[in-house]
């Protein structure tokens, strides 16, 4: 098997995720396929049960060729342009580790095959180190890092600086990566990953409706209070709207495990920046990532 550039490069920027990287990847490349899944496939399928469902799609567990995997079905017909439109991201981004692996598809069903990840997504992830045994402070942090470098992959200009826009809210946000046996995150959901790059102002705005959760970005919020919300006039954003989400994601992975409340003190001063009101005020995904590993190795030092 021949791995991407980027992959190695992320290797040595983090030689603390060198043995997951490269279990994990190996558990991945291991689940003999006999070929890539396609339309002449889908009789072949054995659905099973209902494992998700969005507004776009649903997903089942089916068996081919004696391997589970995730199938994923158009819901409903109006939704068809987002699924193809979602699916043709999904295959842009597919060489990264950091994106769920596509098995086939088939268009004409509006259908498509990935990997099976038998935790389930990061809403699990509490559930998961307990039932494993490996509920530590240090694995906690480790999933804020796993976070944080699928916001790097998809903020990198390679990429076309990508906006999560299915993230209104924690619970949703949480749904859009799976938990691998590594125990680390892959991108589950390409349905909402609009470019900011392929933007004629290089800024998007997500979806077409008003935005009131708390959760979301400041300037994700109609700004003129008093007046009826008009897409048309609506301001703009860029890839910070996810930075300003980042704190609450990684403060739900440390929960209120021992030593919690330490490395949030370490975690302050970045998480109080990702915060700033002015979206350029806002650091990167990388420099986030760099003082999660930071943290780390001083947690790691000193156990």
């Amino acid at each position: 098997m021949q791995f991407p550039t980027e992959f190695f490069l992320l290797l040595l920027a983090s030689s603390l995720h060198v043995a997951s990287y490269r279990n994990d990847l190996l558990g991945r490349s291991m689940q003999i396929c006999p070929r890539l899944f396609n339309c002449s496939d889908v009789e072949d399928i054995a659905i099973e049960d209902l494992i998700g469902e969005g507004a776009v799609k649903r997903v089942y567990r089916g068996l081919w060729f004696s391997h589970y995997y995730a199938v994923n079905v158009l819901k409903e017909p109006q939704f068809s342009r987002d699924f193809l439109t979602g699916l043709h991201v999904l295959q842009l981004l597919n060489a990264s580790p950091h994106v769920i692996k596509l098995v086939g598809l088939c268009r004409d069903k509006r259908l498509f095959l990935s990997e099976f990840h038998q935790f389930g997504d990061a809403r699990n992830v509490h559930k998961i180190l307990e039932e494993l045994a490996s509920d530590s402070i240090v694995n906690r942090l480790k999933f804020c890092i796993s976070y944080v470098e699928i916001l790097e992959f998809l903020h990198s200009e390679n990429n076309g600086v990508r906006v999560m826009c299915d993230s209104n809210d924690l619970p949703k946000t949480l749904s859009q990566f799976l938990v691998t046996d590594g125990l680390r995150l892959v991108l589950n959901d390409a349905d909402a990953l609009p470019s900011v790059s392929e933007a004629a102002d290089k800024k998007i705005i997500c979806g077409h409706r008003e935005i009131t959760s708390s959760f979301a970005a400041p300037e994700q919020l109609w700004p003129f209070p008093g007046t009826t919300f008009n897409l048309t006039a609506m301001p703009k954003y860029d890839e910070k709207t996810d930075i300003w989400k980042v704190p609450n994601v990684c403060e739900h992975f440390l929960g209120t495990y021992a030593n919690h409340k330490v490395v949030k003190y370490m975690l302050f001063e970045i998480h109080k920046l990702c915060k700033s009101k002015k979206p350029d005020d806002r650091p990167s995904a990388t420099a986030i990532k760099n003082m999660y590993i930071e943290s780390l190795n001083k947690i790691l030092l000193n156990s």
